[in-house]
């Protein structure tokens, strides 16, 4: 494991996976995108890639053989207790847990991440 731990992520902010950091939106895999009040979304940023499956935990074997896309994921499709895969932009397989989105506005998405060690060989990828 390369990093693991909790994430905290305000409303418009973004995620660092590699590092389990947030606000650097330069190395950001993930961003908190919000449309409109109801209108949610996690999007990849710079380069990384997310993969929603069946959204229950794979660990890093079945998080290697996810099929990865840049597209945006929106929150109401990746409810509490959703597990996600990603390739970070750093090459890295990671994968976080839905643990909890705040109430009121702005709101907080409250995220359990894993970056492993292992950079990612040949990811699949959809458009």
């Amino acid at each position: 494991t390369f990093s693991t731990g909790p994430l905290n992520l305000r409303q418009t902010g973004t995620a660092d996976l590699d590092r389990g950091a947030t606000g650097n939106r330069a190395s950001a895999d993930i961003w908190f995108q919000a449309e409109t009040a109801d209108l949610l979304y996690l999007s990849p940023r710079n380069g990384a890639k997310l993969g929603v499956g069946d959204r229950r935990n794979r660990g890093y074997a079945g998080c290697s053989g996810a099929r990865f896309t840049s597209n945006r994921v929106s929150l109401r499709d990746i409810p509490v207790g959703s597990y996600i895969c990603a390739r970070t932009n750093e090459g890295r397989i990671s994968q976080f847990r839905v643990n909890g989105l705040s109430g009121g506005s702005p709101k907080t998405l409250s995220l359990g991440y894993t970056d492993h060690s292992e950079l990612a060989v040949t990811p699949r990828e959809t458009a």
